[in-house]
């Protein structure tokens, strides 16, 4: 009767331990798939198929899901993250031997400062098309953007109207390259 005493307790101490062990292995799993995600950064979980409704109540499925800001749970295998930045991101543009309308060759400083979007639908499209690329290689594909649109306005005007009116010729700037750059879910701050 004592050894089978003995026996009982050991196998109880046993399943309390391997009850433990299971309990820390879980607890582990969740910590290590619980992604946290900043405000100024949008996670992308891939590797699943996932269904979008739209404005208009279409469905679409894509083999993505977008968390912006706050924390969800990844699946463990089946799903990876990637991150994409919501920070401004600032584009120096120094356009040289631009063509006015009258064939003078001008030189053009600026700076734009963009930024991925906030909506659903500007996240969709910057992750189809930024998602594993550097800053470098975003900032790279922002600014031959903009560079193409600076230089198909000042091929519209001349030298007195790039020079008279600053401002109208920035927010025509604005205007041109603003219907490509939310294609690409990228919005223009200033």
């Amino acid at each position: 009767m004592n050894l089978l005493g003995q026996f009982s307790a050991m196998t109880v101490a046993f399943s309390v331990l391997l009850g433990l062990l299971g309990l820390f292995a879980a607890m582990a799993l969740f910590a290590r798939n619980y992604i946290k995600v900043p405000p100024s950064t949008v996670a992308i979980f891939y590797g699943r198929k996932h269904v979008l409704i739209d404005d208009k109540g279409n469905k679409t499925t894509v083999g993505f899901r977008v968390v912006r800001g706050g924390a969800a749970l990844r699946v463990p295998v089946l799903e990876q993250v990637a991150y994409l930045s919501l920070n401004i991101i600032s584009i120096m543009l120094k356009i040289q031997k631009a063509y006015t309308k009258e064939g003078v060759a001008v030189t053009v400083e600026a700076v734009a400062n963009v930024k991925i979007g906030g909506d659903d639908v500007s996240l969709r499209g910057a992750a189809e098309r930024f998602l594993g690329m550097s800053s470098d290689q975003i900032k790279g594909v922002i600014f031959q953007t903009l560079e193409g649109h600076l230089r198909a306005i000042l091929g519209t005007l001349t030298v007195e109207e790039i020079n008279a009116d600053r401002q109208a010729f920035a927010q025509k700037m604005t205007d041109e390259a603003a219907v490509d750059l939310k294609k690409m879910g990228v919005n223009i701050d200033i």
